[in-house]
This record gives structure tokens, C-alpha cells and sequence, in this order.
């Protein structure tokens, strides 16, 4: 008979995450939609700066 290795034995734990997969999914995808329209927020935000930018720069130009 062959020795068994004391780490063969698999103990199951508690787990600490109580929540369903399906709450954990929409928790994820809830947080990426978040980040990602965030982050099309800044983009727009930069997008009216260059805008307004722009403006000053022509209306410089045109008083000189």
C-alpha cells in the first residue's frame, strides 16, 4: 500500500462569500459600466475644453 501525502486530503472551508453568482455578476457589471461611462465623461469634458480652447484662440486672432 502507498503512503498518502497529508495535503491529498481535501478539507472544505467555510466560505466567506455568501453572496449568489448571479448578485456577483451584476455587482461586476454595474462597476464596469460605472467606470466606462465615467470614463467617456472625461473624455467629453476634455472634448468641450479643446471647444472652448479653441474659441478663445480665434477670438484672440481675431482682435489682433
Amino acid at each position: 500500500m502507498a503512503p498518502v501525502a497529508p495535503f491529498a486530503f481535501r478539507v472544505s472551508l467555510p466560505s466567506r462569500n455568501k453572496e449568489s453568482p448571479m448578485k456577483r455578476t451584476l455587482s461586476l457589471m454595474m462597476i464596469t459600466l460605472f467606470t466606462l461611462s465615467l470614463l467617456a465623461g472625461c473624455n467629453t469634458v476634455r472634448g468641450v475644453g479643446q471647444d472652448i480652447e479653441q474659441g478663445g484662440e480665434a477670438i484672440q486672432e481675431s482682435s489682433s
